[in-house]
This record gives C-alpha cells, structure tokens and sequence, in this order.
C-alpha cells in the first residue's frame, strides 16, 4: 500500500525538483521508505530518498532538469508485506527490462507467485511487486488477469518502449494521469499532479454542476479539475514515447445473465476465501465493527478463520465508533454482543474535535473532492485508531451493493412486483417492507415517486438548490440531460450494474482509500472481492429482499454465526454521525471570511447563502458553497 507518481517526457524534460514534490506532497500514503527511477534509453537507474532506511542506493539529488531521462517514477512506500528493503520501489528486473511502482495488494500473490516459481521463475523477495513484474514477463498486459487484489500500478517495458499502466477491476485504488501531448503524468492522489506547474487548474463545471445538483459522484473518468482524468477500475492504459495513449477494458461485470439460485451458496464460499487472503499480512490487522450485518459477518468469518489456523479471536481489534449525547447513532450495543460471540477484543472509539471547519476541511484535502460532511466521523475515527499503531483495517463495504442493502431499493423491488406479480402480491409486499424494512413508512411512497420518476426527481434537486445556485449553474443544470444514464434504470440488474460500476460503489471506495490513506494505513475491504461480486451478481433480484429483509442471503449466511438481534436488525444506520453538532462547532469567523470574498461566487447566489447561514446553516446549500469554497482555496483552482 503505496503513493506512486510518474512523468513521461518525450521532449525528455523531467525536473527532478517537482518529480520530488509530486513524490513527497503524498507521504501519508507511505511513510516507511521512498524511491525513484529514472529511465534513460540504455539504462533504469534507482535512487532511494530521505525517508529511505538501509536501502544500499545512491540519494536522489535535487538537479533543475534531467535530459536523458525520458521517464522517471517515484514511490511512497507503507510497508505491509515483506517489511524488508526487499520491497523497495520502484522495483526492477533483474535484466533491467522492466521496471514498475505499484500501489496496492496482490491478495492472491502467494498463489501466483507458485505457479511462476512452477514455470521457472525465482525470486528474491516476499513481496506481491516482485510478483507483479514476473507475471508481466509471462503473461504481458494479461497479467492482471491473474491477480485478485485492489492495485494502481504503472510498469516500463523497455523491449516494448511501452508505459503499461492498470487499476483494480472496482477501482479499490486511485490512479489520475494528464497528458498534453508531450507530457503524460500520473499519480495517486490529484494533489501530486497539482504540483507540476504545467498543469492547469481550472474548475470542471460540468462536473461540479453534477455533484452540487444532482449529489451524484465518481460516475465518469473526469475530476473537479479540468483535464485530469481518472482512469476507471478494471481498465488498462498504454502510453508509448510518443504520448499516444491507449485506453481500454480487461474486465466487466455482468449483472443481466446467469441468474440462478445455486449462486448463493457459491458466493458465500467465495467470499469465505475472500476473507481469507485478505489476512494476508506481515504487520497486524484490525476490524471496523459498526454493529450492522456487514461488518458484524466479518469478523464472525475472521474469528472463525483464526480458530481454524491455531489462533485466538482475542487476538482480532475490531473498533466501533461511538459519540456522546448522540443516542440515535449508538450501535456500541450490538457490536457488544457481536465481540462478546465471536470472542474478539473491542475498542471504543470516542472521535471528537472542537475545530470541526479544520477537520472537514482537511478531510476535503485527502478526499479531493467535495466531500460530505457525513463522512466526517468516519475521518476522525480512522484518525483515532490510527494512533494504535495498526496499519492494516478490514471493513464491510461494498456488501448493500451487490445484496440490495440501502432501502432506496425498495422502490425498484416494488416496482418490479407490482408490474411482474400483480397488485395483491405487491400489496403484500408493501406490508412486508414496512414491518421489516428500515425505511419509515411514510417515506415510502415519497422515494417511490422520487426515484422511479426521473423529471420528478430532477425537479426535487431544483428545487433544493434551486434558489442557492447561481444562473450559470442553473444553466448547466437545466441543460444537462445526462443525469438520467444514472437515475432512470428498467430493471433491476440494470440498477446492480449502475450501483457496482458509477455513481454508489465508486464513491465509497473513493473515500475509503483517501480516509485512511491519509492516516497512513490500509483498508481491505472482502465484500469486493471481484468473484464474489460475479457470484452475488447472479443471484435472482427477488431472493435478495424477501418478506421485507434486505440483504436476504447474507442474513442466511449469518443465521447462528451471530446474535440474532443483528442478524435479522431492521434499522440501518450506515455509519452515522452528527451532522449538526459538526456546523454548530464551525468557526464562524472562518465562514463569515468565505461568505465574503468566496472564490466560487460563478457557482453560487452568494448573498442568499449568506442569509441561508444566519438561518438554516444545517442546509443542504450551506454544506455544498462550503465544500466548493474550501476545494477551489485548498486546490488553488480558478
């Protein structure tokens, strides 16, 4: 779990300076050792950094310009796997032909890495790199393939003169790049490709109108900076000296074929070796224990594994978040009784913060992106687990996806009844999903009519911003039609396919990586294992919310492994926290600032914010002008 970042030059212009800067503006992602590579026409020459230790390599120096070189990459490690200088990167072959800075896990190296030792290959490290390069050299752009992992990597092939870069299938791990024409830089994070100044920062309105309008996220290869692009999970990108770039899909998933009932009980014993690999790991690991069915079935997997290898539950941290005077979130109870049968140690996490505009605003400089004010409980409590020293944290994300779990989804299910079964069994299902589903019954019929219907839905968003939102965005707004591709779906594989590949997934996994990223640890997330999202993916939509119950399958899969106060649990909170306590604590010397001379004022009727905020600073309006505010001030964008 690493920062990489990387410049291809053809005009053979690399400055090591702001190479450095790209490098060291990420060391949160890896603050055990940094390296660099600098890629001539005859030869691949490896520096160690600063924060490197006991690594036998000359320093990089600071020099204004490199000419020989024609592509350089630079690394930030976190070391989990092979603790040794073994691991050091950016990492070559041993002929010097290839030549690769990775970021991620390779969960099933071990299992790779036999069938190339079975092939003949040898190797010198423990390390999933090593792996990485040698299935290269066997199976070229193919390699990923083989892998089962999360992964952002990009690798020289000298024989080929070839830039091959890769991002894991659901896209676990970032990878921006920007090019123009002469130039094709890439990074980690946003921020490092901000510090080359030939790269413009001016504000994607299209985007942003999407984001503050619509609170729809990650649905494209574009982000809140003009030209920078994303490259999207399970694609792959071939840069050759030229800066010709070719861009294009090793795996999809497929969420219309293959329905069978048979797939339930392959995707729960996929995902029992899911778990599995993810323990993979030469420093200690974690759990995140929010008390739901998710992360609960976790650690009940874990403890179980544990027992079966000679280990002890005890040995498993699982850590759950709890706020005083905040009742309505407290799940500390029902991760009480999930520890106490599994058998595994709990910790209490008390996040708190006085300075709480500081906090959110230095979560939107690790999220680099407009972020939820929501998520800032998760931010700080990542922030205080941290502090144990753990490096490695498992979590229960990406399970409602795949198992219909956000009750949104009722409205689909519903739908898909009333037009398939008739009105006597959507009836009954109505009944069904309000004593057992988590959405309140009055709320109900306002998401079926909100959701199923797209001018309706645009109309509510209009109607929310309509009056906070400037002419322009308006504009925007109004002349975009897109919105509906993720929206307006006609079934429900339809919508499992939005869910898992724009717009849901890609936003959680987003922030997952940069929250705790940006505390320097690693979040290993089983749920998206991609052959269990393959599997879950075929299992028949009706046999997923049944009598009510969301996530059906899972709650079976459950059954007698956990309490069944959690198993068969009908609230659902999803990590909550308070919101308003987090504004009540802004420092309104601080906002007054922004109010009065903001940068995003093309964006924002700003005088009605300004009265918003003396009246109703928990609104939706408030919460977005401030979000873009702090990114174009943090960012430096225009």
């Amino acid at each position: 779990m690493c920062g990489i970042c990387g410049w291809l030059s053809s005009g053979r212009r690399i400055d090591i300076n702001v190479l450095k800067k790209m490098n060291n503006i990420a060391c949160h992602r890896g603050p055990d050792d940094e390296g660099y590579a600098l890629i001539s026409d005859h030869s691949v020459r490896l520096y160690r950094g600063e924060d490197s230790h006991g690594v036998d390599l000359p320093l990089l120096l600071a020099d204004s310009a490199c000419a020989p070189f024609f592509l350089a990459f630079a690394h930030r490690r976190l070391s989990i796997l092979d603790l040794s200088v073994n691991g050091h990167q950016p990492m070559r072959s041993e002929d010097g032909k290839l030549c690769v800075t990775f970021n991620g896990e390779i969960y099933n190296y071990i299992e790779v890495r036999k069938e190339l030792t079975a092939k003949g290959y040898k190797f010198c490290s423990g390390s999933d790199t090593e792996v990485l390069l040698y299935a290269y050299r066997e199976w070229g752009e193919k390699c990923v393939e083989h892998f089962n992992g999360m992964w952002g990597f990009a690798l020289w092939d000298e024989d080929r003169k070839k830039l091959f870069c890769s991002r894991d299938r659901l896209g676990a791990k970032p990878f921006y790049y920007y090019s123009d024409g002469q130039n094709f830089l890439f990074a980690s994070e946003l921020k490092q490709l901000c510090q080359n100044p030939m790269m413009p920062r001016a504000m994607n309105d299209g985007l942003l109108a999407s984001q503050i309008m619509w609170a729809l996220y990650d649905f494209s290869d574009e982000c809140l900076i003009k030209d920078v692009k994303v490259l999207r999970g399970g694609y792959n990108l071939v840069v050759d000296l030229d800066g010709e770039i070719n861009i294009y899909p090793y795996w999809d998933i497929h969420t219309d074929v293959g329905k069978t009932e048979d797939a339930i009980a392959r995707a729960m014993e996929i995902h029992k070796d899911a778990v599995k690999i993810r323990t993979r790991s030469d420093v200690p690991i974690g759990m995140m224990l929010s008390g739901g069915l998710d992360s609960s079935t976790l650690v009940a997997d874990v403890s179980e594994y544990f027992k079966e290898t000679g280990r002890t539950a005890a040995e498993i941290n699982t850590f759950t978040s709890c706020y005083k005077g905040f009742k309505e979130g407290d799940e500390s109870g029902f991760a009480h009784d999930v520890n106490l049968h599994c058998g595994t140690t709990e910790n209490f996490v008390w996040p708190d913060e006085t300075d709480t505009l500081s906090a959110w605003e230095k979560m939107i400089w690790h999220v680099e992106d407009t972020a939820r004010l929501t998520a800032l409980g998760a931010f700080l409590t990542v922030r205080e687990i941290s502090k144990t020293g753990l490096k490695v944290i498992l979590n229960g994300q990406g399970s409602d996806e795949t198992m219909f779990g956000y009750p949104r989804y009722y409205t689909w299910y519903l739908r898909d009844i009333l037009r398939e079964k008739g009105v006597l069994k959507f009836l009954k299902e109505w009944l069904n999903v309000t004593e057992n589903g988590s959405l309140p019954v009055y709320l109900l019929p306002a998401y079926m009519l909100c959701f199923l219907n797209y001018p309706i839905r645009k109309a509510y968003c209009h109607w929310r911003m309509g009056k906070y939102a400037s002419p322009y965005m308006m504009k925007l707004f109004n002349a975009n039609d897109s919105m509906r591709k993720y929206t307006e779906f006609k079934s429900m594989a339809e919508l499992l396919y939005n869910e898992l590949r724009s717009t849901q997934l890609t936003t959680i996994l987003h922030d997952d990586d940069r929250i705790y990223m940006a505390f320097s640890m690693e979040s290993r997330v089983p749920f998206i294992d991609y052959r269990y999202m393959e599997e879950a993916s075929k299992i028949p939509e009706p046999l997923k919310i049944i009598d009510g119950y969301m996530k059906y399958p899972l709650r079976k899969y459950a059954e007698g492994r956990l309490p069944d106060s959690v198993v068969w649990r009908r609230d659902k909170m999803g990590w909550p926290s308070p919101r308003n306590r987090w504004i009540d604590r802004f420092d309104r010397k601080r906002v007054a600032q922004m109010l009065k001379k903001p940068r995003c004022g093309k964006y924002f009727n700003v005088p009605a914010i300004r009265k918003l905020w003396e009246k109703d600073p928990y609104h939706y309006a408030v919460e977005a002008f401030l979000n873009v505010e702090i990114f174009m001030r943090l960012f430096e964008v225009a």
